[in-house]
């Protein structure tokens, strides 16, 4: 909302694009790009005033829009995993401050930035049934008031929603009749009318 750029990212680039009035888009050489080539890239949010950018290879940052690039230590994800988070997507919540985020390799969490407090899906026993902790793709789900959520060589997507930050699951639906065992889910978005739209190495799926 800063300058009306549209961000994105490649495998190792960080990418700035100037939307045109003709609708094509300009390459922008903004300065804080570089501070992420070679960097390998796994998702982008624009937030009100930054933009987040989570790295497979290196700390999550916050770029500020006043060309400051900060990594973003995650104390709480710290405090619990004693390692560095690595952070592969991030989505807004239902309110300010408050963030759904995959973790490699731990899974789905909601991180309330205000008060540096952490809830993961396997914090109680309902959730970690649904081994999550392997989640690979995440979609926002306004409809059910939280996000979509696949796992690694599954085929079941889940809805999950929260109160108070604890977790609950919302809705499932599973391609497994459509495709083959070895299809993978690649991309999870719900539109305007409350359809869940699935991309997967065999095609697309609509779940309404």
């Amino acid at each position: 909302d800063h300058d009306g750029y549209l961000w994105g990212i490649s495998r190792n680039h960080l990418l700035v694009f100037r939307p045109e009035p003709d609708g094509t888009l300009t390459s922008i050489n903004h300065p804080m790009a570089y501070n992420f080539n070679g960097a390998s890239m796994m998702s982008v949010l624009s937030t009100p005033g930054a933009i987040w950018v989570g790295c497979l290879d290196r700390a999550s940052s916050v770029i500020y829009l006043d060309n400051n690039v900060v990594d973003y230590a995650l104390p709480a994800v710290r405090g619990r995993y004693e390692n560095s988070p690595v952070i592969t997507a991030v989505l807004p919540a239902d309110r300010r401050n408050l963030l759904w985020m995959l973790q490699f390799r731990s899974g789905l969490m909601l991180y309330d930035l205000a008060n540096d407090r952490i809830s993961y899906h396997d914090d109680n026993l309902a959730m970690d049934v649904l081994r999550l902790r392997m989640a690979e793709e995440m979609g926002a789900s306004p409809s059910r008031n939280g996000v979509w959520v696949s796992q690694e060589r599954s085929l079941m997507v889940y809805a999950i929603t929260h109160a108070d930050m604890v977790m609950s699951k919302a809705d499932s639906v599973s391609i497994s009749s459509y495709v083959t065992p070895t299809a993978k889910i690649t991309k999870l978005f719900e539109d305007s009318s409350e359809r869940l739209w699935i991309g997967s190495t065999e095609g697309l799926f609509c779940f309404d």
